[in-house]
């Protein structure tokens, strides 16, 4: 990389990073924990069982030296997971809290048209989820007019507690709710690339470094007005757009 210029990038979670070469050109890391449940791991292909304690230690080494040299983290979490239970994702929510990433994005597990679950399901393999009839046209649909997500239904059950519910996304919901209220919101990498260009950088302490992103993201907000941009400050949205692509950027 140039000397002087910067990056940003979505990374494998524990990979073996030389963190020296990294601090003062790496803004920002996105990487994936998706779960710490031995069977949701395994199902994901992250980890065998037996290798979750060795998997949870490359995570906290990956975010503590990320921290040390100034790095902001971003990690998903997949939540739920098939065969959750409510005592597995509090046991996710204080490990998470406990590891302290700069950002967490929880979303519940999606199955995509074609990808081995899809292909698994339809060979008649159950792993705690069933798709709908129609699945994949409902899928369509719902691509091509997302407006019709208030009062979304998934069109797939997945086990949670023992029982099959399409009600899943409360959990979601809920997850991100607490973590919130402990100061670990879910920010877009694109508004965290977005903030760096925009300050020139971020501070390498982590709570102004969450600052300054979410003070950033709340003017992107208030500029942009409602959504369709109704009551948007187009003036000023200039003013953030030069200077997000300018000597910054």
């Amino acid at each position: 990389m140039p000397e002087g210029h910067k990056t940003n990038f979505f990374g494998r979670m524990g990979g073996d990073y030389d963190y020296d070469l990294m601090k003062g050109r790496v803004g920002a890391l996105f990487t994936g924990l998706e779960s710490i449940r031995p069977e949701a791991l395994e199902l994901y292909k992250k980890c065998k069982a037996q290798q979750l304690d060795r998997y949870k230690q490359r995570f906290e080494h990956t975010i503590r030296n990320c921290k040390d040299i100034g790095t902001c983290t971003t990690v998903t979490v997949i939540v739920p997971s098939p065969r959750d239970t409510t005592e597995s994702t509090e046991e996710l929510r204080e490990y998470v809290m406990g590891v302290n990433p700069d950002f967490v994005i929880a979303l519940p597990l999606g199955i995509l048209p074609g990808s081995p679950m899809d292909i698994a399901i339809a060979r008649g393999e159950y792993f705690g989820v069933r798709l709908d009839d129609g699945y994949h046209d409902k899928l369509r649909d719902l691509e091509l007019d997302l407006l019709r997500l208030e009062g979304f239904v998934p069109p797939y059950q997945m086990e949670i507690n023992g029982e099959l519910t399409s009600d899943f996304l409360p959990i979601s919901r809920d997850f991100m709710l607490s973590l919130m209220g402990d100061g670990i919101y879910p920010v877009a990498d694109e508004i965290i690339t977005m903030a760096e260009m925009y300050y020139g950088g971020f501070s390498e302490d982590q709570a102004e470094r969450r600052g300054q992103i979410m003070a950033f993201a709340g003017e992107l907000r208030d500029v942009s007005g409602k959504p369709g941009y109704v009551d948007c400050n187009p003036a000023r949205m200039r003013e953030m757009i030069d200077k997000t692509k300018g000597d910054n950027a």
